[in-house]
């Protein structure tokens, strides 16, 4: 019984899911931003494009992409509501919805915004009550949501509070992976 209590000490506290939701929601809402846009690769089932993301606070988001013959495709979120631009990619709204759920929606109130987190993550089935640690790119992350693969979960960076990874079954039935990576860059 000793080993196992000392196992269990030595893989950290973690957080419940509610204080990690308040500590994303605060981290998110303190930042000093109204618009952002960063650029970079993106990696959609296999194949790398170059793609750059933008997010006008509060509630609007834009993800474009070049594929590599040169058409580009765009999804934007404006409070909800979406827009293609060019081919739509499913994958691509599947991730601008995440991104934008996960970074781009602000609220005045502490509460509220924890709030609106916890209904998203509801909806795609994440247990927010659930915790547990694991890693993702060399980093400590929190996991809302049953521990086990393929299951719906949110990561967050233990470091820092940003959203790491978003895993969700749609309603078609298709498994979903958002990963969030390199802050620092």
């Amino acid at each position: 019984k000793l080993a196992a209590l000392l196992a269990s000490l030595a893989m950290g506290y973690v957080l419940p899911g509610e204080f990690v939701l308040r500590h994303l929601a605060e981290a998110r809402d303190g930042l000093p931003l109204v618009n952002l846009s960063v650029e970079g690769s993106v990696t959609f089932l296999g194949e790398a494009m170059e793609a750059r993301f933008q997010i006008k606070l509060p509630g609007r988001c834009r993800l474009e992409v070049v594929g590599r013959d040169g058409a580009k495709s765009a999804v934007v979120s404006s409070f909800g509501k979406k827009r293609v631009e060019g081919m739509e990619l499913p994958v691509m709204s599947a991730a601008l919805e995440q991104v934008c759920q996960a970074l781009a929606i602000r609220s005045a109130n502490e509460g509220e915004s924890r709030a609106a987190l916890e209904k998203h993550l509801r909806a795609l089935g994440v247990d927010p009550k659930t915790t547990s640690l694991a890693r993702m790119a060399g980093q400590v992350a929190f996991v809302l949501g049953e521990a086990a693969e393929k299951k719906p979960q949110l990561w967050v960076y233990k470091d820092g509070f940003q959203p790491a990874r978003v895993r969700f079954i749609d309603g078609g039935g298709s498994v979903w992976d958002v990963k969030l990576v390199d802050y620092s860059s």
